[in-house]
């Protein structure tokens, strides 16, 4: 199972894919960033201002996120 952390004072969630050193981050946009390893496997995922919305087109783990998400009450999803 993902894990996730909220930041209420930056309005960012953070979940965890799986475990491994960080190597290396790629910003998709201005709110989104994904994490690699050594290895190039995504390793996390940063998402801004999610109280406005969450785009998860392109981030790896899609449907996976979108269980996470719902979860914990996140409605508006791009997909």
């Amino acid at each position: 199972m993902l894990k996730h952390k909220y930041d209420p004072k930056a309005d960012s969630i953070y979940i965890t894919l799986k475990s491994g050193i960080y190597n290396y981050g790629y910003d998709l946009d201005d709110d989104r960033r994904i994490d690699y390893d050594e290895n190039d496997v995504p390793i996390g995922i940063e998402i801004l201002s999610v109280s406005h919305g969450v785009d998860l087109r392109g981030l790896p783990y899609s449907q996976e996120l979108i269980k996470v998400l719902k979860r914990y009450g996140y409605k508006d999803m791009k997909v």
